[in-house]
């Protein structure tokens, strides 16, 4: 009986895993998404993996990130592909790299941390109010 109960539990998390694995490769960043909240994704998503049995490493989540950031990012995916060995890499100092890049962009565009604060949790609020937190 727990010989069939374990099969139909390793069933289970093999299609949770299967399904898991296509959101990892369909994640795109949005372009109204920061750099931290695409990263928490990825991590988020990276860990459901492994608690249903995926072995991945760091290295092909950095991968994946930065396959799968903005067009806006290109020339920073380049200098980091061309000037680090990913092996040696952590994922924090790549979300690093990547947030001062966005902060400069945001600086660049005349936004400041306050107005891109400000427009978050407008966007925050609104949806919850459509949610009816209110």
């Amino acid at each position: 009986m727990l010989n069939k109960t374990y099969s139909g539990v390793e069933r289970t998390k093999s299609v949770r895993l299967q399904t898991l694995r296509g959101d990892f490769e369909k994640l795109n960043k949005e372009s109204n998404e920061t750099v931290s909240d695409y990263f928490t994704k990825v991590i988020s998503l990276v860990h459901q993996m492994r608690r249903n049995g995926e072995n991945i490493d760091h290295v092909r989540v950095m991968e994946k990130i930065l396959r799968s950031i903005d067009l806006k990012f290109d020339h920073v995916v380049v200098a980091i592909e061309e000037s680090k060995n990913l092996k040696d890499l952590t994922v924090e100092q790549l979300m690093g790299s990547l947030q001062a890049h966005e902060q400069k962009i945001d600086r660049r565009e005349g936004r400041s941390l306050e107005q891109v604060l400000q427009t978050k949790l407008t966007v925050k609020n609104v949806s919850e109010y459509g949610r009816g937190a209110f």
